[in-house]
């Protein structure tokens, strides 16, 4: 499945996180010259293909699951250093995260992404409780 051609259940396509660790002087910038040689990696949260079980719309119940992931992605980042794509999906019930579960992709990243998004601040659009899915994917540039 290609990440452009993945479809967003309202119509609107995939949407994309560029993480600060993609800024192009960032890595030049730390310290060392193993630093400077490091791939400048770009972190894309996807929505995959939707179910109708599975919701993909996840920045309209977590507004800030761009600057809250893009702190810990970047740790990831540094930890694991290895391109790939972590499918993640949780239950939202009255505002409260729960089920936060990772899949495919390196299993290294599993852990930092689970503690990550148990952090997001979503808020609920039902009293039922609902299935959240997107993809991670972090990306050599």
């Amino acid at each position: 499945m290609s990440f452009a051609s993945t479809s967003h259940r309202s119509g609107l396509g995939p949407f994309y996180l560029t993480c600060l660790l993609a800024i192009g002087g960032l890595a030049a910038s730390a310290s060392g010259p193993a630093r400077a040689n490091m791939p400048v990696p770009t972190v894309l949260i996807q929505a995959p293909a939707a179910t109708a079980d599975v919701r993909t719309d996840v920045a309209t119940a977590c507004p800030t699951v761009q600057a809250t992931l893009g702190g810990a992605l970047q740790e990831a980042w540094e930890h694991v250093q290895e391109a790939g794509v972590v499918q993640v999906q949780f239950q939202l019930q009255d505002g409260h995260l729960s089920e936060v579960h990772t899949s495919d992709g390196p299993r290294r990243y599993h852990r930092l992404i689970r503690a990550a998004v148990k952090q997001l601040p979503c808020q609920s659009d039902s009293a039922l409780p609902q299935r959240f899915r997107f993809n991670v994917a972090f990306v050599e540039r």
